[in-house]
């Protein structure tokens, strides 16, 4: 939120009821989905065929962080090169609710399920750091700032896969997709400043300014299309089943767009970004409570770097009222984030 961190300061129009009415309509059509295979699997059970239907439902927590981090070259002559950075931190804790549909067939299987948050964490801090290195390795801090965040998510995803036995062990190589969607708000900003960039001298004691209401939006699209394995075993069959799924790809993707609402300049700022690195690790335990009725517990680690490049648009009103534009091109960034999860659902599996 400093003066060259990326983002914007035109305001953001949010549209909370449509959005949130979205997500309801999401969530009423999973619930009718899983109703009716529900209602309908025993009609169908009578066919004797080797498809077999899964309906899943329960509760999620994410706990982790996202950050991007861009730097740009701000002045340059013969002998001095000087690097501007920003690093954006916002970690989050958030709940979510919803399902999941499965079907296998013959070894083969695949998922899909929609997950929104219902709760979040309203103590978490974001971090922006802004600092400036120079060619002969100097290092200059000039600000910090913190904000309160409010964040909305959701995500949906799918697998597919293939399933080996050998006794009570068994292997199912997968593909996973999954896609995440996070806004955050960011209200009540705190800010340090060490440095004078007018005078080029420090600032001691740090200069503190103090914003209230909403000052920055930030929105994040993020695709993570996994290649992995899952391993399981079965210590009472058809009773109790342990699992750990391992994945990765090299194909992360991610798109986002900053805004910060109180510069007067108005700067806008796009991120894309492809070919990432991300790792993915997960542990859970099922038990068969009655029949086709499953209680799932599971804990799972993700990890995920883009490099992305962006452009900013900035938008200058001149005293006389006349709009100057700039748009600034080829701006570096790397997107980096961290997601732990917590699970727990009940499934019902049933052949058709």
């Amino acid at each position: 939120m400093s003066f060259f961190s990326r983002g914007a300061a035109s305001s953001y129009i949010h549209q909370p009821i449509s959005r949130e009415g979205l997500m309801r309509f999401k969530l009423s059509l999973l619930a009718s989905a899983l109703y009716l295979i529900i209602s309908f699997a025993p009609i169908y059970a009578q066919s004797g065929s080797d498809l077999n239907i899964s309906a899943q439902f329960g509760t999620e927590a994410l706990d982790g962080f996202t950050q991007y981090e861009l730097k740009f070259i701000m002045s340059q002559d013969d002998q001095l090169t000087v690097y501007g950075h920003s690093r954006l931190k916002f970690p989050f804790t958030s709940y979510f609710a919803g399902g999941a549909l499965g079907a296998e067939y013959h070894g083969f299987d695949g998922h899909f399920g929609f997950w929104t948050n219902y709760s979040h964490d309203e103590s978490h801090i974001m971090t922006d750091l802004d600092w400036l290195t120079t060619s002969n390795n100097e290092y200059i801090q000039l600000a910090i700032g913190k904000t309160m965040i409010k964040p909305k998510m959701y995500f949906f995803g799918a697998d597919f896969g293939y399933n080996f036995h050998i006794g009570r062990l068994g292997i199912r190589p997968f593909f996973k997709y999954s896609y995440y969607h996070s806004e955050f708000t960011m209200r009540n900003l705190t800010q340090y400043w060490y440095y004078n960039t007018d005078t080029d001298e420090p600032i001691n004691p740090p200069q503190v300014i103090h914003i209230s209401g909403d000052v920055l939006f930030y929105r994040q699209n993020l695709q993570l299309p996994i290649i992995g394995s899952s391993f399981n075993f079965a210590p009472l069959e058809d009773r109790l089943e342990l699992f750990t799924n391992l994945g990765a790809t090299f194909l992360a993707a991610v798109s986002d767009s900053d805004q910060h609402l109180i510069r007067d300049d108005s700067l806008t700022a796009k991120n894309t970004g492809d070919f990432g690195l991300g790792i993915l690790a997960e542990l859970g335990a099922r038990y068969n409570i009655y029949h086709g009725l499953w209680i799932n517990a599971e804990f799972g680690y993700s990890d995920y770097r883009i490099n992305t490049n962006g452009s900013q648009r900035t938008v200058s009103i001149t005293p006389e009222g006349e709009v100057i534009p700039q748009v600034v091109n080829g701006i570096d960034t790397q997107v980096r984030g961290l997601m732990r999860r917590y699970k727990i659902t009940f499934s019902y599996e049933f052949p058709i």
